[in-house]
């Protein structure tokens, strides 16, 4: 994702802009581009709402890093950081 580009096209509601995460590249960048903007960040993961409001930060939101694997053998498992808990049992 040209992140810039996507956050330069976005419309700041109540100073805060959404940015949609695909991958962890996605995040860096939202997470450098509002440090260069001056900008805090502000993560949702599901979609369910913001524990603190988001002013002054760049929302990222991570529902599209749904991703669960699990690898038996080595008894571990990766978990994205917008897996729904009924992904999990």
């Amino acid at each position: 994702m040209a992140f810039r580009a996507l956050a330069k096209s976005l419309e700041f509601i109540g100073r805060a802009a959404p940015g949609l995460a695909r991958n962890t590249s996605d995040i860096v960048a939202a997470v450098r581009f509002a440090r260069a903007q001056g900008l805090g960040t502000s993560i949702q993961s599901t979609g369910h709402g913001v524990v603190r409001p988001a002013n002054n930060n760049l929302l990222i939101i991570t529902s599209r890093l749904s991703e669960v694997r699990v690898d038996a053998d080595m008894q571990t498992a990766w978990i994205g950081a917008g897996a729904l808990w009924g992904r999990l049992c």
